[in-house]
């Protein structure tokens, strides 16, 4: 018995610009509309080249994303779904540049502009799928290379041990520590040299073989102390080679007090302030009670008067003596009417 064909979905509210005569249909509501641009998304993916634009209508396209969102439960993974059914390119960092800028647009319709820019013209899903399969080679040989193995499988467990070979040492590493150390021995005995050596420009010879004594010691005694030997002579050799090379904390607290006893007191304020400024006062912690302003003016401001100089400090002074100064009225012209009724009002307003 032959299935009963189902029937057409009746189409929705048309939009406007919807015409019966219309020939672009969008292949899955069946609306037909007046022309693509404005209600279908552009695209130059290879499986559209012809028309340059999705067959769905924008409409539809939010309605497959929304439902990718509450079947996948995120909106990333929803919209690489999306680009995989549409032949999309598809890129974490442009969902992010997405979602981090304030549009009216709906994601969709975001980053399938996106897509169309100048650098991503080429790009369709394919070329998403080869960029993740090589990221992910990189990782593995990344990761197989730091465990020290040849090859990995899907789960990351080895397949194949890699073996070590002169090339791939530190370059030099023999020359500068000799042979006969592993070679995870000579990758900390370089990053323990880099971490001395840093910022210091050209060393001397010398000075380059006890950074290196330096070094093999602290490797030295980190190994025998995991192992359980002992350290207690090659840590008292690390702390006169130390000494020899004045990088003990002490000396170099005594080296940089002496340095300043040497300068004169506002020279060595100035090499502070210039290496090490103090920073600007919090507005919490400002002359809120006027304590500067207050000493300025009663104590310098006084000074400056008393040996006759003119300056800011004095003219401050002298305004603030001003504002306490107090004026007696010249009653010379006044009767004796007028004299008690002044005095009497100002007695009624102290009262």
């Amino acid at each position: 018995m032959a299935q009963r064909r189902k029937s057409a979905p009746k189409p929705q509210e048309q939009p406007a610009g919807y015409d019966n005569a219309a020939r672009f249909i969008c292949y899955r509501c069946g609306r037909a509309f007046s022309r693509y641009k404005s209600f279908f998304l552009a695209s130059h993916s290879p499986m559209y080249r012809s028309v340059g634009y999705l067959p769905v209508c924008k409409d539809c396209c939010d309605l497959i994303y929304n439902k990718y969102v509450d079947e996948l439960k995120s909106e990333r993974a929803a919209m690489r779904r999306f680009c995989m059914k549409f032949d999309l390119y598809w890129h974490d960092s442009l969902f992010d540049m997405v979602t981090k800028q304030e549009s009216i647009r709906s994601y969709v319709t975001s980053y399938v502009g996106k897509t169309n820019m100048s650098r991503y013209l080429s790009k369709d899903f394919d070329d998403t799928i080869k960029e993740e399969a090589e990221a992910e080679e990189a990782r593995r040989a990344q990761r197989a290379k730091e465990i020290g193995v040849l090859e990995l499988d899907d789960d990351d467990d080895i397949v194949e041990e890699y073996t070590v070979t002169e090339k791939d040492y530190p370059p030099n590493c023999f020359e500068n520590w000799g042979k006969g150390y592993d070679y995870d021995f000579y990758v900390d005995l370089e990053r323990r040299y880099n971490k001395y050596t840093a910022g210091r420009g050209d060393i001397p010879p010398n000075e380059e073989s006890m950074f290196r004594q330096v070094c093999l010691l602290e490797a030295q005694i980190a190994r025998d102390g995991a192992a359980g030997k002992p350290i207690k002579d090659n840590i008292a050799t690390l702390n006169t080679v130390l000494g020899n090379l004045k990088l003990k904390p002490v000396q170099q607290k005594d080296d940089a007090d002496s340095s300043l006893d040497k300068v004169p007191f506002g020279v060595g304020i100035k090499w502070c302030e210039d290496r090490r400024p103090i920073p600007e006062v919090d507005p919490q912690f400002k002359d809120q009670d006027g304590i500067v302003k207050y000493i300025t003016t009663w104590l310098y401001g006084h000074l400056v008067k008393m040996a006759g100089k003119k300056d800011w400090r004095s003219q401050l002074y002298e305004d603030e003596i001003a504002k306490m100064r107090l004026e007696h009225p010249d009653y010379d012209d006044m009767d004796d009417e007028d004299f008690l009724a002044d005095v009497l009002s100002e007695v009624g307003d102290d009262v």
